[in-house]
């Protein structure tokens, strides 16, 4: 899912308010942008090595102002 403007100043805020602070574990700087896509996180079982493709989880990356590192 495309994030418009709007969504991405909703998650920095979100991020600002929750995890004041929040600094890059690579550079320590807390400068952040947000990914113009979504993503879905997926389960995975690594004794059968299934994917649990109904369990996913959307979610939106980080990354780094700085140097780059996407969390």
């Amino acid at each position: 899912m495309q994030l418009t403007e709007e969504d991405k100043k909703r998650v920095l805020d979100w991020i600002n308010t929750k995890c004041a602070g929040l600094r890059c574990i690579c550079c320590g700087t807390g400068n952040w942008a947000v990914t113009e896509q979504t993503i879905i996180l997926l389960g995975f079982d690594v004794h059968t090595t299934r994917f649990f493709y109904h369990a996913g989880i959307p979610a939106v990356s980080l990354i780094c102002a700085n140097c780059g590192h996407i969390v």
